[in-house]
């Protein structure tokens, strides 16, 4: 299992972060989360093929997270390998309104008769994407907001919260897992509700115990290194990276943890 980030901003993306967006892909998979404006020029130079995403998670319908949903799904249509699968598209409560809205601006661009999109509107569910399982919960952001853990054949683990305050399911996915990435929208000076701060992140940390932390969405005011800082001054426990455009993680290893 691979991630790669495609978008590692906020809804201000700057010259070096775009708008969330992450790869996920496994041997026989890959799951498109998250899909900001900008994603479908960076899939282009992460050369990954479109036919290739099996499913696309949307953790929520803020325009940050979702915009190139559109660009990508036209875009799917003229691939030059033809596409031959359908595609899964998994959000929170509002998915089928969002799919409409678009359908009613864009028909026939969006549609083909190769190939389907399955819209599934989910909260609280586990499901499979090929060797994949995935579960989600609610959290603590916008109404239509999810986040998901995916365990792959060898049971590594990994979590994306998407944007959220800190809650018990939060805590719940983040739990033992191998990869954490979490947001963290600005710092402690400037917190607020509904996203994560460095005392929330660390208090999660404690809670859930992740092995390893990525933190992504940083508003272009918020500076990583004073992040890292407060992360040092309340103690977290977990190992934390910061996420950039282009960065790839593999998970190498099997993991005899069933977690």
């Amino acid at each position: 299992m691979q991630l790669i980030a495609l978008g590692t901003g906020s809804a201000l993306p700057t010259a070096n972060n775009n708008a969330p967006a992450f790869l996920l892909a496994s041997t026989q998979s890959a799951i498109l989360l998250d899909c900001g404006s900008g994603t479908l020029h960076r899939l282009a130079c992460a050369q990954i093929p479109l036919h290739n995403i099996a499913a696309i998670f949307i953790s929520h319908f803020h325009i940050d997270h979702c915009a190139d949903l559109p660009a990508i799904l036209f875009a799917m249509r003229h691939t030059p390998t033809p596409r031959t699968v359908d595609l899964h598209i998994y959000a929170g409560p509002g998915l089928l309104q969002h799919l409409n809205a678009l359908f009613d601006l864009y028909q026939p661009q969006l549609t083909t008769k190769d190939w389907q999109i399955l819209p599934h509107c989910i909260t609280n569910q586990t499901f499979q994407v090929d060797d994949l399982i995935c579960r989600t919960k609610t959290l603590t952001h916008h109404p239509s907001s999810l986040g998901i853990r995916i365990q792959d054949p060898n049971l590594n683990t990994f979590a994306y919260l998407g944007d959220t305050d800190l809650c018990p399911n939060a805590i719940d996915l983040c739990r033992n897992a191998d990869l954490a990435l979490v947001e963290c929208a600005v710092t402690d000076q400037y917190t607020r509700d509904a996203h994560l701060a460095p005392h929330k992140i660390a208090d999660l940390a404690r809670q859930a115990q992740p092995h390893a932390l990525l933190i992504t969405h940083l508003f272009p005011e918020t500076s990583p290194e004073r992040v890292a800082q407060e992360l040092q001054l309340h103690q977290c426990p977990t190992p934390f990276r910061f996420a950039y455009d282009g960065m790839g993680v593999d998970f190498i290893q099997p993991n005899t943890d069933p977690h």
